[in-house]
């Protein structure tokens, strides 16, 4: 499990604004901990983490956090690793509206067709709907 140690600061900037290091995990969610004069506890040398998600985006839909979480200590960043660790990444069924045409002969023979269909086939109108599962 991630421990505040496995993480690589790194400077914001030259002119000492903050230190900054993200991590990635193998279910897809990541974490970025900053501490700079503005992040919340930075200038009570405290840190800030947030959520990533698996395209690195800030995620603010999670058991962890609605939002960023201020004025951690070391364990607090530790803690806070080893929750997004071992959170399940959200999966989604989707559906699509989408428009198939082909020629064939008759009604059977089109169901055939149909049936051997990859999706390089379909020409790809809109979506209809999302759900997590």
């Amino acid at each position: 499990m991630a421990t505040f140690q496995d993480l690589k600061f790194s400077e914001l900037d030259n002119e000492g604004y903050g230190i900054r290091a993200s991590i990635k995990f193998n279910n897809g969610y990541g974490a970025s901990v900053i501490r700079t004069k503005h992040s919340y506890g930075g200038a009570a040398g405290l840190y800030e983490l947030a959520v990533l998600d698996q395209d690195g985006e800030l995620c603010y839909n999670t058991p962890i956090t609605s939002d960023t979480l201020g004025w951690l200590k070391e364990d607090d960043v530790t803690e806070a690793l080893q929750r997004i660790e071992t959170l399940k990444m959200k999966k989604y069924r989707y559906t699509f509206m989408a428009e198939v045409i082909f020629d064939a002969e008759d009604e059977k023979h089109a169901d055939e067709i149909f049936a051997r269909m990859d999706l390089g086939d379909v020409r790809y109108l809109e979506m209809k709907s999302r759900e997590q599962l």
